[in-house]
């Protein structure tokens, strides 16, 4: 195979060569370049047959040298049995060296503990001078050197039960010596960590005039957390000397007061400072102060402003990074907040003055003025309400619930003082305020306007959607007040127009005043509807019922301007009963001369240049039309119920030209 192989490559070589002269000799000219063209294809056979041979040179070192290493570690391999088998015989030989040497390991046992307890004699014989000494470094406050002692101290004792932790069958009675022995070092801790803690819990007035011992006290911490884990370490089970990892030591060998866990400690008590610097904010007594707890909440504002203050600015230069203090301060201060601040909510808002204040004071919260102060830098988005949705929509409800029914108490209120005054002895009387234009003006219509809209003011200080059911809830006390309002003047015109007579006239004289008033006050109520109607049509919470609901504003303005002529409808009666002719503008008593009919045109007249000179212009116009309007319907009235006879309708149509001024042909 192989020779066919040769043979099939020298034919093609051949004919390789036969073509590559071929190519080279085409012209005659080519022929005397013979010479030349064999020198060079001889320089190109000696560089390829050089290149082959340095190949295969380089192949045959590679070969040799692997056989070299293939023949050393063959060697190496014979070596290394011999040795195993060697090693082999020896343990062998020494299978019971264990047993033999079972007392020497004893004896090193007793005197590794010898030589560590002989190392701690200095601090086992000077425990009581120590801790001694601790106390008294304590009560000076110096304590980074306390603790130092009190390292030494424990150091020692540690040592020496970790030695007895070593064996393999621990002793607990001298686990129990030891640890009795040192059993004072027990009070030195307390007393250390309750100096510790306190200066943790009063880290805001320390850091600001001693930051060193607020220092001293993390360096504490630190080093005790240091020995916690050391200590963890040292108790984790190890492999004996067979390989296995040995059980766990009962829990009565463990290291007295380890782990000590003083930064959990610490963490608490920052917690518990928050919440005591919270909870001593002071609240004075709402039987005492109804303005309690605006004053709490500016107070609550302020403290809570100061710690974070000196959180941001003085904890970062005393606490190690690791703590993330401020962080950790702002989630405790929200969170104890929040507790405070849902302790007021569930059990002393008694006012709606109160949750409005409460929920103002939510809404800032997150403000500018608080945990959102430039001094601060605090990234607000990532806390969670302070208070829970449903507690904060609850609230809300309850808000508006109790607003509404305040809000028509203060109305009904209002009304009631009116009322009074209406009624009050004509020496207490006093006419109503002229305002404007020279118009009475009644207060009622402007107490009405302050306080709804100041309902409305706070409701949207609160949220747009409060301030929109707020003023729908507005819409129906204004519908409820109409009601009772009306009913309160029809009241007092019955009892002004039964008293009237010509010895009394004062009676009729103060109705008519204060019906002006009243009725020149519907335009304030006016007002004040557009003015809901505005604030409701500006909000861009407005749902799928907003033409439904915009249809209350106008069925309630009407309400009130049909008052409004109602109440005109009650001064044109006054004149009427002035004039003491209703129904008998064609009786006997006016037959024959104009007496009575001047006295109608007189009464009128007399009213509308001076009483109904204190009413609005358009209420005017219309007393003045409506006057006339029920004349003729009077004079028409008693042509059609009266007697027909000659005598009377020859009469009634002279004094109907005394009347209307013409004749009726």
């Amino acid at each position: 195979m192989n020779n066919k192989s040769m043979e099939s490559q020298q034919a093609e070589a051949i004919e390789s060569a036969m073509r590559y002269v071929e190519n080279a000799l085409q012209t005659s000219d080519k022929l005397q370049k013979l010479s030349q063209i064999r020198r060079d294809v001889e320089k190109k056979k000696a560089s390829v047959d050089a290149r082959l041979t340095t190949a295969m040179q380089t192949q045959l070192d590679g070969v040799s040298t692997g056989l070299e290493q293939l023949k050393y570690a063959v060697d190496e391999i014979k070596s290394i049995k011999e040795i195993m088998l060697e090693i082999g015989e020896i343990f062998r030989q020494n299978a019971n060296v264990e047993e033999e040497l079972k007392d020497l390991k004893t004896v090193a046992g007793h005197h590794q503990r010898y030589v560590t307890a002989v190392g701690n004699l200095e601090h086992i014989f000077k425990v009581g001078e120590t801790v001694k000494l601790c106390h008294k470094l304590i009560e000076q406050d110096k304590l980074l050197q306390a603790h130092a002692c009190l390292s030494e101290i424990e150091g020692a004792r540690d040592s020496i039960l970790h030695e007895i932790r070593k064996q393999p069958s621990p002793s607990r009675i001298d686990f129990d010596l030891i640890k009795s022995f040192f059993a004072s070092t027990e009070q030195v801790v307390e007393s250390l960590r309750i100096q510790v803690l306190f200066v943790i819990s009063r880290a805001n007035d320390i850091v600001q005039q001693n930051p060193e011992m607020v220092v001293t006290a993390l360096r504490i911490i630190e080093r005790e957390e240091k020995e916690d884990l050391r200590q963890k370490q040292l108790a984790e089970p190890r492999e004996d000397e067979t390989g296995k990892i040995k059980a766990p030591l009962p829990r009565e060998f463990d290291i007295p007061g380890r782990p000590k866990k003083w930064r959990s400690l610490c963490y608490d008590q920052l917690e518990k400072a928050v919440h005591a610097r919270i909870d001593g904010v002071v609240k004075d007594s709402p039987k005492k102060d109804t303005n309690w707890l605006p004053k709490h909440l500016e107070r609550l504002r302020d403290r809570v402003l100061e710690d974070l203050r000196i959180v941001k600015h003085y904890y970062s230069m005393t606490f190690p990074p690791s703590y993330n203090i401020f962080e950790r301060i702002i989630k405790l201060t929200h969170a104890c907040l929040s507790l405070h601040l849902l302790n007021i909510a569930e059990n002393e808002l008694k006012t709606n003055h109160d949750m409005l204040m409460f929920l103002l004071w939510i809404d800032t919260y997150t403000g500018p003025n608080l945990l959102g102060h430039p001094d601060l830098e605090c990234d607000v988005i990532r806390l969670c309400p302070v208070l829970g949705e449903d507690k904060i929509k609850n609230l809300v409800d309850n808000y508006i619930e109790r607003m509404a029914i305040e809000g028509l108490e203060y109305m009904n209120k209002a009304l009631n003082a009116e009322v009074l005054d209406w009624n009050k002895s004509d020496v207490d009387y006093k006419k109503p305020d002229i305002h404007g234009q020279g118009y009475y003006l009644s207060d009622l219509s402007i107490t009405i306007h302050q306080i709804v809209q100041s309902n409305v003011s706070d409701a949207g200080n609160v949220s747009s959607m409060v301030k929109l059911r707020t003023i729908l809830n507005c819409v129906n006390q204004l519908s409820s007040f109409l009601q009772n309002y009306s009913e309160e003047i029809s009241k007092y015109r019955t009892k002004s127009l039964s008293t009237f007579s010509t010895d009394n006239t004062l009676a009729l004289s103060r109705f008519t005043v204060t019906v002006i008033s009243l009725a020149n006050g519907t335009y304030t109520f006016n007002d004040l509807i557009k003015f809901l109607k505005d604030e409701y049509a500006k909000s861009d919470l407005l749902d799928i019922d907003t033409r439904e609901k915009t249809a209350q504003f106008k069925a309630l303005e009407d309400k009130y301007n049909d008052f409004a002529y109602e109440l005109c409808g009650y001064l044109i009666d006054v004149v009427w009963v002035v004039i003491g002719t209703t129904g008998t503008l064609l009786g006997k008593n006016w037959l024959g001369n104009n007496e009575s009919c001047q006295v109608i045109c007189a009464t009128v007249v007399d009213f509308a240049e001076n009483e109904w000179m204190k009413i609005r212009s358009q209420f005017r116009d219309f007393l003045i039309c409506e006057s006339v309007d029920r004349i003729v319907a009077d004079y028409c009235r008693g042509l059609t119920t009266k007697k027909s006879h000659l005598k009377i309708v020859k009469n009634a149509k002279r004094q109907r030209t005394n009347l209307f001024g013409k004749r009726i042909t």
